[in-house]
């Protein structure tokens, strides 16, 4: 959806492909199903080489392992041209959740057995597995609620609906910035310039 962290990465190219190619690049939104719904569409299309997709892990990783009847088959209905950029997932909760680092996170959620709520881009989005991996390896406990792509997502936290995410970055940065949600670790190897204080998972 605009404003969802596909979404801003698509616009970043747009402008650049339309100059190379000499044709308009329009970025049409098509949100839901953790990216399914555009990549379906995409799928579906007269496959002239003017229709593309902005996939991610969700669309074309998470999706179709958790979800047999998608409607497209990431391998065969797709070729692979460009890897855009890389984006980091990060462990968000809203400003008001007493805690600020990661092992007080997972002290208070075991303290508190079914009082958090996370939200995710959609069932089987990598937002979701993201979480319920943490929840196999911690044993806390925490009720899955989806949201039909980034913007959701977004309001769902900052308005405390959920309570926490981990998820990308790239949509959370300027309200963790804001310090309306904050921002306990990374889902990386090393810590992230943009976040130099908040730390790694590992």
């Amino acid at each position: 959806p605009p404003g969802g962290s596909v979404d801003i990465m698509a616009r970043q190219y747009s402008e650049p492909l339309s100059r190379i190619l000499g044709v308009p690049v329009v970025v049409d939104n098509r949100p839901g199903a953790g990216g399914s719904v555009a990549t379906q569409s995409v799928a579906r299309s007269k496959p002239d080489g003017y229709t593309l997709v902005v996939s991610s892990q969700s669309s074309h990783l998470a999706n179709p392992l958790t979800q047999p009847k998608l409607g497209y088959d990431p391998i065969k209905d797709f070729e692979n041209i460009a890897i855009l950029g890389r984006q980091p997932n990060a462990l968000v909760v809203h400003a008001s959740l007493p805690v600020r680092t990661f092992a007080e996170f997972l002290a208070y959620a075991k303290k508190h057995p079914g009082k958090l709520d996370y939200g995710s881009g959609g069932v089987g989005s990598m937002g979701q597995l993201n979480v319920e991996m943490l929840k196999a390896s911690t044993g806390i406990y925490a009720t899955h609620i989806p949201y039909r792509g980034g913007t959701h997502l977004i309001t769902a936290v900052l308005s405390n609906e959920v309570q926490f995410i981990l998820d990308n970055l790239v949509i959370m940065l300027p309200y963790i910035k804001e310090g309306k949600v904050r921002a306990l670790a990374v889902a990386s190897e090393q810590r992230l310039p943009q976040l130099p204080d908040v730390p790694t998972m590992a």
